[in-house]
């Protein structure tokens, strides 16, 4: 997805069980701060850094950064250039 230099809350479509995922990857070429469910009063807010993954899987030491099912993320790029968001998921369908 790619989030236009100076987007303040872009929409992205986006829907996860936070019970499901087993494995997540959150990228951005760009810094940006990703707000879950609402832009105003977001679950979750996440600072990503340009080019450093957001990685975590179910054997990680600590827990997800995602406190509660997601329904819909919103983006802000003020870095200056657009960024592009990569979002990677493995999931179980039968926790």
């Amino acid at each position: 997805e790619t989030i236009i230099s100076g987007e303040t809350n872009q929409f992205v479509s986006l829907e996860l069980d936070v019970s499901q995922i087993q494995s997540l990857i959150l990228l951005s070429s760009r810094n940006v701060t990703l707000k879950t469910n609402s832009s105003t009063t977001p679950t979750n807010t996440l600072n990503l850094v340009a080019n450093v993954p957001y990685i975590w899987n179910s054997d990680s030491y600590d827990t997800s950064k995602l406190t509660a099912d997601v329904t819909s993320l919103f983006v802000t790029n003020s870095s200056g250039a657009d960024a592009v968001l990569k979002i990677s998921a493995v999931l179980d369908p039968t926790p």
